[in-house]
């Protein structure tokens, strides 16, 4: 029995566990409208932004500027970065890659996301257990997109973790219905209950610097994958991602 203070979110399900058929609608007229919304808008800052960064770009090398004033470009530098960052969001989840379908193995994908984050982690002086299920069986799917899946989800959980905390990764199979179930548990400070129902919304974030399509993003990637994302977060104790894909 599920603890009390404890919200399950991912899709919206009914009782039978099934994704209602108004929900899925609702959601894809959502995700239509942002994907239709999001290329004009990269489009538009794309160009912009190239000529910020490069005069604050040339400011910087080609004169010698005083230290506050050096100390301004380097600002305006590291928010035209950010900008990118949600542009590059922005089509990536309007103008999907064209995915290469092949049976991939999810530990190792895994395995190498972890390798790739491991600066990361030490950054913030995370501790990370794995406890990754032997002769996994293989899913269909892009391993590129799967990785981006991971890594997001792997990356929330470190931004959610304080300094010390752990973040575990858990895979196992479920042999009866062939589900392959990745769990990724944070000891971070969970989720306040008035944002659980929010969290996979376009544009919803709680970072100072969020752009609030990282989550929406995983959705996207993992309904791609005819597999579901959910969250099971208790305020105060950590959250749970977790992950199913058909073996």
């Amino acid at each position: 029995m599920e603890s009390k203070g404890t919200k399950e979110k991912g899709e919206v399900l009914n009782k039978s566990g099934e994704q209602s058929l108004n929900d899925k609608l609702i959601h894809s007229e959502k995700l239509a409208s942002v994907g239709q919304l999001a290329v004009g808008i990269a489009h538009e800052l794309r160009n912009p932004l190239a000529v910020i960064s490069a005069s604050a770009q040339f400011c910087l090398e080609k004169h010698n500027l005083d230290n506050d004033l050096k100390e301004h470009f380097q600002v305006i530098n590291r928010n035209v970065r950010n900008a990118n960052i949600l542009v590059t969001n922005l089509l990536n989840f309007a103008k999907p890659t064209e995915m290469e379908i092949k049976y991939n193995d999810i530990n190792k994908i895994i395995r190498a996301t972890l390798k790739l984050l491991k600066p990361e982690a030490e950054k913030r002086r995370l501790a990370i257990k794995k406890a990754l299920r032997s002769n996994l069986p293989k899913s269909k799917g892009d391993e590129k997109t799967l990785q981006h899946l991971f890594m997001n989800i792997i990356l929330n959980a470190f931004q959610a973790t304080s300094r010390g905390g752990t973040v575990t990764l858990k895979s196992t199979f479920d042999s009866e219905n062939k589900i392959i179930n990745v769990d990724v548990i944070d000891t971070g400070s969970g989720i306040p209950e008035e944002y659980i129902n929010e969290i996979f919304n376009p544009f919803f974030t709680t970072k100072d610097y969020g752009t609030g399509l990282g989550l929406t993003i995983c959705h996207h990637i993992i309904s791609a994958h005819n597999g579901r994302l959910s969250v099971k977060s208790k305020y105060g104790k950590g959250s749970t991602f977790s992950i199913s894909l058909p073996a």
